[in-house]
């Protein structure tokens, strides 16, 4: 089991965890800013400790947390450096981190580097969902292409980044998406109806928003509550009141 899976483990269970998640190697870390992270842990190893799969899974987590991505990529360099074993969400983990710390162009450089038999969907998913915060429409498209033309499954995951991008930068280009993942038979998510459900909204196209939360109902979907208070705060704009009030009775 990879220690960026563990990372995504504790992620999701991160509310049931909390107490058992505390890092002394993180804790290490955070006190010693002036020192580079390469340092901190090989010290913290001289004092007798061991960098287990759980240590790196916690610290990593700790990390994220606090958004301290320089020092989460520092760590995850250290432990390519002493040669910990990687694997392919080891390798995602690390494009996510270069991408928030050096841009998407070091990214690539560092994905042409990881061993072919490791450059799979997720690490070139991850690369793509990097694309979606700085709207870089081209790239984003770029790489969803390459994806196609190496074979990767088209998952609503890699779709549902688009759709967001689209949403931001070009929604006209939201149909293509949804054609695609029919002519795929792509199953929509919550998220996927989440963004259609935004985009009439900020559209003022209240028929066209319960159409497509009545599609996402045939689907077997109910709304959650993120999805009730999006559907809420349109109905609210558009001097819809009552129908806001009715989705929480």
């Amino acid at each position: 089991m990879s220690w960026g899976y563990l990372v995504l483990r504790l992620m999701m269970e991160r509310e049931l965890c909390s107490k058992q998640l505390s890092s002394v190697l993180c804790k290490a870390i955070l006190a010693a800013p002036a020192l580079s992270v390469h340092k901190v842990v090989d010290h913290w190893i001289e004092e007798g400790n061991e960098v287990t799969r759980s240590v790196i899974a916690s610290t990593m987590f700790h990390l994220h947390k606090r958004q301290m991505f320089e020092s989460a990529l520092e760590f995850s360099e250290w432990l390519e450096l002493e040669g910990h074993e990687f694997g392919e969400r080891d390798y995602a983990s690390c494009v996510d981190l270069i991408a928030k710390v050096h841009g998407l162009q070091k990214t690539e450089s560092y994905i042409a580097n990881i061993p072919k038999s490791f450059q799979g969907e997720v690490v070139y998913r991850t690369l793509l969902a990097n694309c979606v915060p700085v709207a870089n429409v081209p790239k984003a498209e770029e790489v969803f292409n390459e994806m196609k033309d190496l074979g990767f499954p088209i998952t609503n995951i890699a779709c549902n980044q688009l759709l967001f991008l689209y949403k931001r930068s070009d929604k006209k280009k939201i149909a293509d998406v949804l054609l695609l993942m029919e002519k795929e038979k792509v199953k929509p998510s919550l998220f996927t109806y989440k963004q259609l459900i935004d985009v009439k909204g900020q559209s003022n196209d209240i028929t066209g928003m319960e159409n497509i939360v009545e599609t996402m109902k045939d689907d077997g979907l109910e709304p959650d509550f993120t999805i009730k208070d999006l559907l809420a705060k349109h109905y609210i704009s558009s001097g819809l009141k009552e129908k806001a009030e009715n989705l929480w009775r």
